[in-house]
């Protein structure tokens, strides 16, 4: 099985999809699943951006690209890749940069663990707590997601992690082995920066013991480090966001993860010669 894993993406839906594309094209292989670590930008309509979504918008009219090609079907650069040449779907987690409101009114319809978001059904959100069986080629993973970002001062806020959220995550709290990928949003409890992260991660990693854990969110270049259980590979995946210096991409914002089982897998991060070809003012003629 092969996955691949992005960090924040900000609406770029086009870039991943390009990239995605490239990589199967130089490595010979078949992408099984894309996981997305949150901030996918989530806002099919552009009147609801968020104040910081807004603003970045202004230098990056790709942060609108939800709104752009997977609202309504219609021919586009996105919709060939992902209908000719890409057969896994995007998973992802809840951001902060999200439309919360119309993820919530998708979310309540669904009773499955994930719930397609978009007019192709190419997209989905894995809901906080609740674990998704992926199964390729006779090859199975567990993966579990847990959304948002830890609560601030104003806990009712949608972009912190709701109380029923919290509820689901209870039943995983005493099991080991239940999960084999951790995907987030936010970074655990004093893990990046002190007092900053959500509490729920770590509990959750101590407790449960996930093989492979990735996170986005914080602004930080990618880091791979021992989770302090002695058992987690926490992966931090770099945001695909344009270097300030040379407008490249930054290194280790696409990995790339064999996987056969919780022993038998292996992360790779992909920073080729093609890869580092892209860049803000040239990655839509690659």
């Amino acid at each position: 099985m092969i996955i691949v894993i992005f960090g924040d993406i900000h609406g770029k839906f086009l870039l991943l999809a390009k990239l995605v594309d490239k990589l199967q094209e130089k490595r010979n292989i078949k992408i099984d699943l894309i996981l997305q670590c949150g901030d996918a930008a989530i806002f099919p309509d552009i009147n609801k951006l968020d104040r910081a979504s807004k603003k970045h918008a202004g230098f990056d009219d790709n942060e609108l690209g939800f709104s752009q090609y997977l609202t309504k079907q219609k021919p586009s650069e996105f919709e060939t890749i992902m209908k000719e040449k890409i057969k896994g779907n995007i998973i992802c987690v809840r951001g902060n940069h999200e439309d919360h409101n119309y993820l919530d009114s998708l979310e309540n319809k669904s009773s499955e663990p994930i719930f397609p978001v978009d007019v192709y059904k190419r997209v989905y959100v894995l809901k906080t707590g609740e674990r998704y069986n992926f199964t390729s080629n006779n090859e199975s993973v567990k993966i579990l997601g847990i959304g948002r970002i830890g609560q601030g001062r104003n806990k009712s806020e949608s972009k912190y992690i709701q109380e029923y959220e919290k509820e689901k995550l209870k039943k995983y709290l005493k099991l080991n082995g239940l999960v084999d990928i951790l995907i987030t949003h936010d970074s655990p409890f004093n893990f990046v920066t002190k007092n900053c992260g959500m509490k729920k991660i770590d509990e959750f990693i101590m407790i449960n013991h996930p093989s492979i854990y990735f996170y986005s969110h914080t602004g930080k270049p990618y880091e791979l480090r021992m989770y302090r259980n002695n058992v987690t590979e926490a992966y931090k995946v770099a945001e695909l966001e344009w270097n300030r210096n040379n407008l490249s991409l930054p290194y280790g914002s696409l990995l790339l993860l064999t996987w056969k089982d919780s022993i038998k897998n292996k992360v790779e991060v992909i920073y080729d010669d093609w890869f580092k070809e892209y860049n803000f003012y040239n990655w839509k003629d690659i």
